[in-house]
């Protein structure tokens, strides 16, 4: 009888051990992540197409402002063109789908979703990209020397496709008519770029590239102008030796300023100052100073003088006119930096602080007061959301990560590229409520 158990013990646990072995050392690595990445594609594929079909006729004021931009540039209304508020690329790319196929209007939101799914599986294919450089660079698989890592290289690329998979078709999804989706993949993109440049340290045509993917970056959402100084910097000080790798981090600056300076000279001609746009100012000033109304802007509670504001035609009850000069279906959110021009922005640090950590809360009736809002204001409109707390300090706690190796903060070693996600992440939660 003991011989019995002893039999039914040992084949329970060569069953457990062989289920283990899958993950940690797989007989068949080659042909498991074929299998694995096929069902992967398949997934992203069918759910995104399902999601698009489901939304087609969905449409939010982002989307639609999008497609007035590119009927601008099919109208030849190059006055309308030049705006500071949104971002071109994906104007351009509804522009050249809506001059190729000629379609009529009740296909646009159509149009406009199935962009969006192409972005997801172009995101999915940076996102490769990225995780391919970073598993070879940063992560010591089973058999090699010095390992670390208790799973497999299957199971890490699980991993990796089960995060994408959770965000990308619950977060980033395609659902929302805006670029949000591009933004992903040309990060994902230039993730992977700078991992490179840091494993083969430095290179030529890893610089050049970076500089080309920050522009097109740049061009999706105008946030990224400011980042991808940093992404530059921080690639460039990864790859351990700065001064020799001085001129290759210029030429990605180059790169950079090539493609990307033509439509800041633009955004700049137009409003006769230098700007990459406008966007944040806008944004920034109506989440913290709280006008009124952000499309009816008057100058109100110290916040600016306006330049050329939406006309009021009476005061009681409030109406205001905005026939010119500026075009779109609804003018004061086709350009809301023409709108708003000469707002003041007050910077407020213990609302900015505590937005962080509620950013994902919601507003109350009472949100919309006329007073600059203190901490103790934003606290009475805003319900706390301890999920977005929780993301806060998590996030925070990623900057321990480097310093868990050898090199810790020096500040030219390849690990120096590990602050890069975390402090732009930091940065985001807290001011993700800003737009």
């Amino acid at each position: 009888m003991s011989g019995h158990f002893s039999a039914r013990k040992a084949s329970a646990f060569a069953m457990a051990n062989a289920q283990f072995s899958f993950w940690s050392e797989p007989t068949n690595l080659k042909r498991n992540l074929r299998r694995l990445r096929a069902i992967v594609w398949l997934v992203t594929i069918g759910a995104g197409f399902v999601q698009t079909w489901a939304s087609r006729f969905w449409i939010e004021g982002d989307g639609n402002n999008y497609l007035d931009v590119a009927s601008a540039y099919l109208c030849g209304d190059w006055k309308n063109i030049v705006n500071a508020y949104w971002s071109p690329f994906l104007s351009w790319l509804l522009a050249l789908c809506l001059g190729v196929f000629h379609s009529s209007p009740y296909w646009d939101s159509t149009l406009l979703h199935l962009l969006d799914l192409v972005g997801l599986l172009l995101s999915l294919f940076t996102f490769e990209f990225f995780f391919r450089a970073f598993l070879r660079s940063h992560i010591q698989l089973p058999g090699s020397e010095d390992a670390e890592a208790s799973l497999s290289e299957l199971g890490w690329w699980t991993l990796a496709y089960s995060l994408f998979l959770s965000t990308s078709l619950f977060v980033l999804t395609v659902l929302n008519t805006t670029p949000d989706v591009w933004v992903a993949a040309f990060t994902y993109l230039i993730a992977g770029l700078v991992v490179r440049i840091a494993h083969n340290r430095g290179g030529w045509h890893w610089f050049a590239l970076l500089g080309l993917a920050l522009a097109c970056a740049y061009l999706t959402k105008a946030f990224y102008f400011p980042i991808s100084f940093v992404f530059l910097l921080m690639a460039w000080l990864s790859t351990g030796n700065p001064l020799k790798t001085l001129k290759q981090a210029f030429l990605g600056l180059l790169a950079f300023a090539l493609v990307a300076g033509p439509w800041v000279a633009l955004l700049s001609r137009a409003k006769n100052r230098f700007t990459f746009g406008d966007v944040g100012k806008v944004a920034f000033a109506r989440f913290y100073d709280r006008p009124w109304h952000p499309f009816f802007w008057q100058g109100e509670n110290g916040t600016g003088t306006p330049i050329h504001p939406v006309r009021q035609l009476l005061a009681k009850p409030r109406l205001f006119e905005f026939a010119t000069p500026v075009g779109g279906s609804y003018p004061p959110s086709f350009d809301s930096t023409y709108w708003t021009d000469g707002v003041r922005v007050h910077f407020h640090l213990s609302a900015l602080l505590l937005t962080g950590s509620v950013n994902a809360a919601r507003t109350s009736p009472a949100a919309l007061t006329r007073a600059p809002p203190s901490a103790a204001a934003i606290r009475r409109n805003f319900l706390p959301d301890l999920d977005s707390a929780a993301r806060i300090c998590t996030r925070l706690a990623y900057f321990v990560l480097p310093l868990t190796h050898k090199d810790r903060l020096a500040p030219a070693s390849p690990q120096a590229i590990l602050f890069m996600g975390p402090a732009a992440d930091c940065v985001f939660e807290l001011l993700h409520r800003t737009g």
